[in-house]
Order: structure tokens, then sequence, then C-alpha cells
């Protein structure tokens, strides 16, 4: 075998070493491309690999970032978490801007935060009705809960107003 084929076999056994992990890693739930890439490159996988096997999974459909994106928002949701820190999560995945909007502008629509964000609260404050505070400490702790589960400002000022009286 010469210098030429050599080099050949070499590739094709590693694009098919990259494509049997991308096949492990899709097992346990569904990957944005940055993702598979980003695990591909720490496994130090050549760049042409990385390449052709992205090409392979996109090609069958098993990379599709609107899928994943669409999945990972549903399950999300289901947490639950705001649609701002859904929306941040997907940035960090990778997801492009354009479908973000779309999907958090489609979620908008089917889903009442303000109810999410009540349920929540109450939740968080059965939790809590045990220990000795001031309401106004309470109020804070709330606040700060629920904007770390990504819900809008608005929102939570509003329900915070309305709890007032409970605190």
């Amino acid at each position: 075998m010469d210098g030429k084929n050599a080099d050949v076999a070499s590739q094709d056994k590693e694009s098919a070493r990259a494509r049997n992990y991308v096949w492990r890693l899709i097992k346990g739930r569904l990957r944005s491309e940055q993702e598979i890439k980003q695990k591909l490159n720490f496994k130090k996988y050549a760049p042409e690999v990385i390449a052709k096997t992205v090409s392979y999974f996109k090609g069958i459909d098993y990379i599709n970032d609107l899928e994943f994106a669409n999945r990972w928002v549903n399950s999300r949701l289901r947490k639950p978490l705001g649609l701002t820190a859904i929306a941040i999560e997907l940035r960090q995945k990778g997801i492009s801007k354009e479908i973000i909007d779309q999907l958090i502008k489609e979620k908008k629509g089917s889903i009442d935060e303000r109810a999410v964000v009540q349920e929540l609260a109450q939740k968080y404050l059965n939790k809590s009705r045990g220990k000795k505070e001031l309401p106004e400490k309470a109020r804070i702790k709330l606040y700060g809960y629920l904007l770390r589960r990504g819900f809008s400002g608005d929102i939570v000022v509003e329900l915070i107003n309305k709890l007032k009286a409970k605190l």
C-alpha cells in the first residue's frame, strides 16, 4: 500500500470513529451543530473529519438546529423556565438568532407566563413558610429566584406587588 492509500484508509477509519462517537452523543438527546463540532474538536479530530461527519449527520437529518431548539424549548418550559433563560441557553448551544426569535415568538403566544410565574412563586412561598423572615427580605429572595429562572422583570414585579399583602 502506497502513502496516498494509507492516508485515505487512515482518514476513513478516523471518520468512522467520529461517526460512531456522534451516534453515541445523539443517542441520549439531540445536539446542536455547534455542540457536535465542539465535542469532535475536543476529541482532537481533524477539521476535515469534523466537517465530513457533521455533513453526514445533517444529510440524514440527525443534526437539525431547528428541531433541536424546538425540543429544547419544550423541555425547558416544563421545568419551568422563562423564555429569557431559554433563549440564553439556546444561544450558548450555538442556535442562530433567527431560530431563537422564531421559537420564542411562537411560545409567547401559546403560554401564559404570568400563570407560570404565579404557580412557581406559590411553590416557592409554600417551601419557605416555616422560615422567620421579614416580608421585605422574602420579597427580595422571591424576586431574585424568579429572575434567575428567566422570567420577565415586569411580570415578576407585578406579581411581587400583588403578593405584598401575603408576605
